[in-house]
């Protein structure tokens, strides 16, 4: 550098003019200098921060992702992630968020560290997470973020924050976005299994219906109907049979996935209660022989109540009787459900006064009509 500006290395201070000063400083910016060695950081690695999200948060999901060294004002550094969402995390309060600076933790003073800055300037609505503006997000997560360096840069001498830098704050924001970004995947997958669920049980719903009509207008086999229809409504909605393995990945039976270091743990002892209650209720099971049967028992007890009605018989009436009480208990609700309480006082004060016109003139008998409601 300093022989192209026509200078030496054993120069003076004093010797060099400002235009000298000028094109030296010009050779700073241009030039590119070697980075720091990175053999003397401490990361704890992408295995190890899932193995402890695991063991101190109870959740469905865990991510972790490690970057690449980098350097801020020539000292080396490194940050790390992880995120565990799910299982039996409160979803109505704001996120976790747990700091480590060279694998001690910190705290106190979130709010002036860097992590927590990098935490609310990420986009977690782009990964399916409610975020108010500003903020951190809300819902079932922890969040972790650990930076090791040489020379960790805090806020005071209590070592309690990690001071806001550049290159610090976008290197957590960079860790946090790939972890956001498998999240993201394992949420959109959740949710297309889901959907495809609820539509094959609405086809399920309707199949044995269609079976039937068919059944009643062209004759053929409502099994064999059903049967097709089914096979169908399972091949459109194959979706909701997929299985996640614990990488977050589609398990497939003639390619089965094997270990993978992409930095993704799924329990699924954690899913298993979630899943049972967004799962339908079961219908009940289609009989397709027996409604002829049915119509034809009705048919029956029909004709014998007419027969006995005609003929007059206590036994008949009897008989009689219990067939129509469904009907009536089907219809007395709707009996009793009626809003009309004035409709029934009309009346009384019609009955009232019928009564008062059909008595004579200058009699004086009294009235029977109970109190009065005016």
């Amino acid at each position: 550098m300093c022989e192209s500006i026509g200078l030496t290395s054993r120069t003076k201070v004093a010797d060099i003019g400002p235009p000298q000063a000028e094109k030296l400083f010009k050779v700073f910016q241009e030039s590119k200098l070697a980075p720091p060695p990175t053999d003397c950081l401490a990361p704890i690695g992408v295995r190890q921060l899932l193995a402890g999200m695991l063991k101190g948060v109870r959740a469905e999901f865990y991510a972790a992702s490690s970057r690449e060294a980098d350097v801020y004002r020539g000292r080396p550094f490194q940050i790390e992630a992880a995120i565990a969402f799910g299982g039996e995390l409160p979803g109505d309060e704001t996120a976790r968020v747990i700091r480590f600076a060279n694998r001690v933790p910190l705290l106190f003073q979130q709010s002036a560290c860097s992590s927590f800055k990098a935490v609310s300037e990420t986009g977690w609505k782009n990964y399916n997470l409610s975020q108010p503006r500003g903020g951190i997000p809300a819902g079932p997560l922890v969040i972790m973020i650990h930076m090791a360096s040489v020379w960790v840069p805090f806020t005071s001498e209590s070592k309690e924050a990690i001071a806001d830098y550049d290159e610090i704050r976008k290197e957590m924001k960079l860790a946090l976005m790939e972890c956001g970004r498998k999240l993201g995947t394992y949420l959109r997958k959740r949710q297309r299994m889901r959907r495809e669920g609820l539509r094959r049980d609405v086809f399920e719903r309707y199949i044995g219906e269609i079976a039937k009509a068919v059944h009643a207008i062209m004759g053929a086999d409502p099994k064999a109907i059903y049967d097709a229809l089914l096979e169908q409504a399972n091949a459109r909605t194959a979706v909701a049979d997929q299985v996640l393995d614990e990488d977050g990945k589609v398990i497939k039976d003639e390619e089965p996935s094997g270990p993978d270091d992409d930095g993704v743990l799924i329990v699924h002892d954690a899913i298993a209660p979630a899943v049972a209650q967004l799962s339908s209720t079961p219908f009940a099971p289609i009989d397709f022989g027996n409604s002829t049967k049915k119509q034809s028992g009705k048919a029956g007890v029909t004709g014998k109540s007419n027969t006995s009605s005609k003929a007059g018989s206590k036994r008949g009436s009897k008989s009689a009787a219990p067939a129509n009480s469904k009907p009536d208990s089907a219809a007395s609700p709707k009996r009793t459900a009626k809003k009309a309480p004035e409709s029934v006082a009309r009346m009384e004060l019609r009955a009232r006064a019928a009564k008062a016109a059909s008595r004579k003139p200058g009699s004086n008998k009294s009235s029977n009509d109970g109190p009065r409601l005016f």
